[in-house]
């Protein structure tokens, strides 16, 4: 009598689980993208690892073929919950032949866990995004002779 009522509950429990466990959220990463002047690609690309390593990254990849640059984590206190927390984040930055794109992924450290989770708050997410569009502009503005030239297009972020 009882073994039908806890296989029904097992049953259903278990049809259950798997789809409360999976929970559509939205990336801890943004991608911003920015235009700029056709063959201009090495040059960007070489002043992209300039900036980063001025902002104390090391990288994990450097493929000059490819024009990819990939960092390793990075930690780091940054904007989050309403105060600050224990962050690390990587980017990855990939210049092409007009355009320009960079990725950066933070990550939060949450002591309830023990472990790193993706950072979801509205506050992070806009440090990303303002770090983002700040790594950009360094990238594609060079100094000469005190006069600031850009070769930006233009500038997207898509969250």
């Amino acid at each position: 009598m009882r073994l039908p009522w806890l296989l029904a509950l097992a049953i259903s429990t278990g049809a259950c689980a798997p789809r409360a466990l999976v929970t559509a959220r939205p990336p801890a990463s943004s991608e911003a993208r920015g235009e700029i002047a056709p063959g201009q690609a090495d040059v960007v690309f070489e002043r992209a690892v300039e900036v980063l390593e001025a902002h104390g990254y090391l990288f994990t990849e450097r493929d000059d073929q490819r024009s990819l640059l990939r960092t390793e984590r990075a930690e780091q206190d940054a904007p989050c919950y309403g105060t600050t927390c224990l962050v690390r984040q990587t980017v990855a930055v990939k210049v092409g032949w007009r355009s320009l794109s960079m990725v950066v992924r933070r990550q939060v450290f949450d002591s309830g866990l023990r472990s790193w989770v993706d950072a979801q708050d509205p506050a992070s997410q806009r440090d990303v995004e303002r770090e983002e569009r700040a790594l950009l502009r360094e990238m594609v503005t060079v100094d000469l002779d005190g006069l600031a030239r850009d070769r930006l297009v233009a500038l997207r972020f898509q969250p």
